[in-house]
C-alpha cells in the first residue's frame, strides 16, 4: 500500500542512502508538489482519450453543502426559467483537467443512490433543462470553483448537500472535506493515495531529479548538514 506518508518516506530514504542531504532539511510539502505534479501529467497522457475507462483507485468524493441563493447572486448569465440556484458554501478543490474539462466523475444525493446531476460546462448551463423532456431534470456546473445548482423543479430546493466525486490535482486538499454518510475526513496521510501502484517508481525518479538539482550536497557527510564555504 503507497500512502502520503510512505510516499515521502521513501524519497527521503533515498536521498539520505546516497548521502545527499539529511532527510529532515526537505520539504515534505516540496516533495508532494512535485510528486503531484508528476502524477498530474501522468494522468493527462494517459486518460486524455474520449471513452477511455477512469481507474476506481484515482476517485476521490468529497460532501458539500448547499445554500439557496437569488438568481442576482449568482455572477453569471441569465438561466431561463431560473430564479434561484443551489450553491456549495465552499469553494471545490482543483481538479484535474482531462479532455479539455475537469475530471469530475459523477455529482449526486450524499449516498450516490437516490439521484444523480448531469454536469455541464457552464456556458452550456445557459440552454441546459430547457428542453420538453429535461426540463425537471437537475442540471449542475462549475463557476468560479463552486458548484450552481439551477433551480427548476421546487423539489430541488430541499437538497441540502452533495457528493461530488472525481480526480483532484493535490489529494491531500481534501483533509479537510468529510465523507456525507461516515463523516470522516476525505483524506487520511495512512491511507492508500489515488494513484495506480505501477507508475509510482516512475514518479519518484522524476522527483528525486527534480531535487537533486536544487539540494546543496553534504560533502562533509555530518548530522549537521554543513556545507563548505569557498575559501576566500
Amino acid at each position: 500500500m503507497i500512502t502520503y506518508n510512505t510516499i515521502i518516506y521513501d524519497i527521503k530514504e533515498t536521498l539520505a542512502s546516497h548521502k545527499i542531504v539529511d532527510d529532515f532539511n526537505v520539504d515534505d510539502r516540496r516533495i508532494m508538489y512535485l510528486f503531484n505534479i508528476q502524477r498530474s501529467l501522468w494522468l493527462k497522457r494517459e486518460y486524455n482519450t474520449p471513452g477511455r475507462s477512469i481507474n476506481v483507485q484515482l476517485l476521490q468524493s468529497i460532501c458539500l453543502d448547499l445554500e439557496l441563493k437569488s438568481a442576482n447572486a449568482c455572477p453569471c448569465d441569465t438561466i431561463e426559467g431560473c430564479d434561484e440556484f443551489l450553491v456549495s458554501t465552499v469553494e471545490l478543490p482543483q481538479l484535474i483537467d482531462l479532455n479539455d474539462k475537469p475530471a469530475l466523475v459523477k455529482i449526486g444525493s450524499p449516498d450516490l443512490k437516490n439521484y444523480f446531476f448531469s454536469f455541464v460546462p457552464y456556458a452550456q448551463s445557459v440552454y441546459s433543462g430547457s428542453g420538453r423532456f429535461n426540463n425537471r431534470s437537475i442540471f449542475a456546473f462549475i463557476l468560479n470553483n463552486k458548484i450552481y445548482i439551477p433551480i427548476k423543479a421546487k423539489e430541488h430546493k430541499l437538497i441540502e448537500k452533495i457528493n461530488v466525486v472525481g480526480i483532484f490535482e493535490d489529494p491531500s486538499e481534501l483533509k479537510n472535506f468529510f465523507d456525507c454518510n461516515t463523516q470522516q475526513q476525505c483524506f487520511d496521510k495512512d491511507k492508500p493515495y489515488p494513484v495506480p501502484l505501477n507508475i509510482v517508481p516512475f514518479i519518484k525518479e522524476m522527483v528525486l531529479k527534480e531535487l537533486l538539482l536544487n539540494l546543496p550536497k553534504d560533502n562533509v557527510n555530518d548530522s549537521n548538514n554543513l556545507i563548505p564555504q569557498p575559501t576566500k
